[in-house]
């Protein structure tokens, strides 16, 4: 990683990583949470997010290294979010509220309410996949990276979601494609993943080339300036 040598104190915010990691910076353990292990038996999990702060001697590269290991929660490994400028986190909390609310209706209602809510349900399912797919819209008129792959992929979903919603209830005779339109979204986030690791490994081979340039000319200049004072002590010796 390239950072600015411009006098400030530059960290890492590390989130709750599931479930064990261990940080190094520079080859020195900067942070570590629980146990890495190659298994269950060899590794324990931790939850303890911290702030990495970087050398700052001068240094404007740093080589961060990032082991990572998960046994215990399906939430595996660094999670983040995609375009969270694009999104409303009150959307966010107000899906939440719904989901558990229709969770508890379930559990404690009777069959015929249920099967009667259904409907307000499927509307807000579909309502939802409406607004995911103007979210990665939105994602890509602001010219986010990977924002095309993604909005076709939630586009497929939405229109599997939209199709379902008119088929249980009979106004359709298409068939249950959400399945489908799920698979095609969870294949488009692939590709964003695979294509976000080839960008930064061509983006650090190319940061990598320029370094090496750069220190061959440094090198050379150091030569050019010292070459008179080469001769003169030559001379001198002579």
């Amino acid at each position: 990683m390239l950072v600015p040598n411009d006098g400030r104190v530059w960290a890492l915010d590390v989130p709750v990583v599931f479930t064990a990691y261990r940080i190094w910076v520079n080859q020195v353990e900067a942070a570590r949470s629980g146990t890495v292990g190659q298994s269950a038996k060899s590794a324990v999990p931790a939850k303890y997010p911290q702030v990495i702060y970087l050398p700052g001697t001068g240094q404007t590269s740093l080589h961060i290294v990032i082991q990572v290991s998960n046994y215990e929660n399906y939430r595996g490994g660094l999670v983040y979010r995609l375009y969270p400028q694009d999104g409303s986190r009150r959307f966010k909390s107000l899906l939440t509220w719904v989901c558990s609310a229709f969770g508890l209706f379930i559990m404690a209602g009777s069959i015929q309410l249920v099967t009667e809510a259904l409907l307000f349900l499927q509307l807000f399912i579909l309502f939802t996949a409406l607004y995911m797919c103007a979210v990665f819209i939105r994602a890509v008129s602001r010219r986010r990276e990977g924002a095309l792959a993604a909005v076709a992929g939630a586009m497929v979903l939405g229109a599997a979601i939209m199709n379902d919603v008119l088929y249980l209830p009979g106004l359709v005779h298409t068939g249950n494609f959400t399945t489908l339109g799920l698979f095609v979204f969870i294949f488009a986030q692939s590709y964003l993943l695979s294509s976000g690791f080839a960008k930064a490994f061509s983006s650090s081979e190319e940061l990598a080339g320029k370094l090496i340039h750069l220190n061959a000319s440094l090198e050379e200049k150091v030569r050019q300036r010292t070459r008179p004072w080469s001769r003169l002590i030559s001379r001198w010796r002579e």
